[in-house]
């Protein structure tokens, strides 16, 4: 075990050194996916603060890799609960 988390960080600072442009392709991949969320939600008139959407896009991420069949609804499910959990508390009128 410490021996492969030797390795791991020894990989990371090495791709921290000396990127790759495949890497900088999958940020900007993901942050134009999550920019274009966020103008979707400023359309529909209430976006919520940027910081939950990027969070709510990396929990679907991360809920993509639930085995699901067809991977139907993982990452939709983890985008909304998020969302939901983060919602701001409206007044009551």
């Amino acid at each position: 075990m410490p021996a492969r988390l030797g390795d791991g960080s020894r990989f990371a600072l090495r791709q921290i050194r000396h990127p790759d442009l495949a890497l900088l392709g999958t940020i900007g991949w993901w942050g134009f996916n999550i920019g274009v969320l966020y103008a979707c939600f400023q359309a529909f008139g209430h976006a919520p603060p940027l910081a939950v959407v990027v969070q709510a896009y990396f929990v679907g991420m991360l809920a993509n890799l639930l085995p699901l069949p067809g991977g139907i609804g993982g990452v939709d499910a983890g985008m909304i609960g998020t969302f939901v959990a983060f919602a701001p508390a409206r007044a009551s009128r």
